[in-house]
């Protein structure tokens, strides 16, 4: 989005070889406490100063130690490589977070000021530290919590529901509510705050509607034109809802504010490319 944004964009990995051509590649290893964000010699010997950082990872799995070095240990010497505070002053910095900060497991609405995992829980205590040191690095500083990520390329429950999968509830006890946000509303999100610059601060990524799984599952079988076998719903979902009002009385407007208008647009592009 950016580079066709006329952006000049880097892209930091171990191995950048896989990036698009609009982005010029810094190979770098967040693994190593002395890493340093050279770019290519024709583009100059440093990246900065740099108008903006976006700390966008994942961890490579769910083990406490890749936790802390993705969302610990990375930012802290991304921060370093680019100077610390007085080399980020004029730059707007993002860190991409996730909303399963939130403690609540009721059912209940979580906004940005809702209760957190305690410090205790060490996934949750590594995705905070992230935070709160680029909040702390830079004036024009955002968090971005995202909750499930959907779209091209992450089709896992349309692909169980064409199969036709037991998908509402394939475990005893309650149905449980999901949050989810399209990929271009994830990264339109980002590009929204360096554009729009709204208030520095924490942000909510995720389209609002918030419904049970179950009623996820009927209404893509109802997309899709398929019967299917799903089972009956429990009476009562756990688990939490995110909110988006901050988002939306920001400015920011979703391109696909639903599970339906997203996942039709992902149907209606499968069948384009199989006519």
């Amino acid at each position: 989005m950016l580079a066709q944004d006329g952006w000049s964009v880097f892209g930091v990995r171990r191995d950048p070889s896989h990036l698009p051509t609009s982005i010029h590649p810094i190979a770098a290893d967040l693994s190593d406490p002395n890493v340093r964000l050279a770019v290519p010699v024709e583009k100059g010997e440093a990246p900065g100063p740099l108008d903006a950082v976006v700390y966008c990872v994942g961890s490579d799995s769910r083990a406490v130690e890749d936790y802390q070095l993705a969302y610990m240990d990375g930012p802290a010497r991304v921060i370093a490589a680019l100077g610390g505070a007085e080399g980020l002053k004029h730059t707007a910095m993002i860190f991409v977070s996730s909303t399963a900060v939130y403690a609540e497991t009721g059912g209940g609405w979580v906004d940005e000021s809702s209760a957190l995992l305690p410090r205790s829980d060490p996934h949750a205590h590594a995705l905070l530290s992230g935070e709160e040191a680029f909040l702390a690095a830079a004036p024009r500083a955002h968090v971005l919590r995202l909750s499930g990520i959907y779209g091209p390329g992450r089709t896992s429950l349309l692909d169980r529901v064409r199969k036709d999968e037991q998908t509402a509830n394939p475990k005893p006890g309650p149905d449980r509510y999901t949050n989810r946000v399209h990929r271009d509303d994830a990264a339109g999100m980002i590009r929204w705050m360096l554009t729009d610059h709204p208030e520095p601060g924490i942000f909510n990524g995720s389209d609002g509607e918030a419904p049970p799984l179950s009623t996820v599952a009927a209404g893509l079988r109802t997309l899709l034109g398929t019967a299917g076998s799903p089972s009956p719903a429990p009476d009562y979902a756990v688990g939490k809802r995110v909110a988006n009002a901050k988002a939306l009385a920001a400015g920011y407007r979703f391109t696909y504010p639903d599970f339906r208008s997203g996942y039709a647009a992902l149907i209606r592009a499968a069948a384009d490319t199989t006519a």
